[in-house]
């Protein structure tokens, strides 16, 4: 066999392993889709912070780094593939945060606490609701004056302005008031 037989043969070898990798794109992120306001442009804080529209706020959520398949409607409901990586049903994403809950997995969004950031209080008065659930708020401090509103998509609360003009906060427990505003509790 000659040398340009070889050279020809060993062209060839190095083409076809070039074409038959099998590595994947990685999935796309869920968490990366972020929160519209009514303008088209992502809803955000006076810092730049945006929301997640398909993950839920957690203020300390744990790693997951793994993919998830998901069927997204109005939310994102997630499983963890199967045990060679396919999915069943729905479409693969990546979720770095997150954690296995019954059958499904829920994928998490970091954020500040509210309280962490001075945004809570002890007791609010005249409570018309209390909840007990991770949501984004909108915070402004003016002076002793605190005053926070839902934000964001959580539990079906309607955005209520084109940005927040104050700070985006993560509230695991809190009361909606009379008016309309929100007491993030400690």
């Amino acid at each position: 066999m000659g040398t340009r037989k070889i050279s020809l043969l060993l062209g060839l070898a190095l083409v076809a392993g070039l074409f038959s990798s099998t590595s994947a794109a990685a999935p796309p992120d869920l968490c990366a889709d972020r929160v519209l306001g009514p303008t088209g442009d992502p809803y955000e804080d006076s810092v730049g912070r945006t929301i997640s529209k398909w993950c839920e706020p957690h203020t300390s959520p744990p790693t997951w780094g793994a993919d998830v398949c998901c069927v997204i409607t109005d939310e994102a409901n997630c499983v963890a593939p199967d045990e060679v990586g396919r999915c069943s049903i729905g479409m693969k994403f990546g979720c770095q945060y997150g954690e296995q809950i019954g059958d499904g997995v829920a994928c998490y969004e970091p954020g500040p606490s509210a309280c962490d950031m001075g945004f809570c209080s002890v007791q609010s008065p005249e409570p018309e609701a209390e909840w007990a659930a991770a949501i984004w708020l909108c915070c402004h401090e003016d002076g002793d004056w605190i005053e926070c509103t839902f934000a964001g998509e959580s539990d079906n609360y309607d955005i209520p302005e084109v940005s927040c003009s104050g700070y985006l906060a993560i509230c695991n427990w809190g009361q909606t008031l009379l008016d309309g505003t929100v007491s993030c509790l400690s």
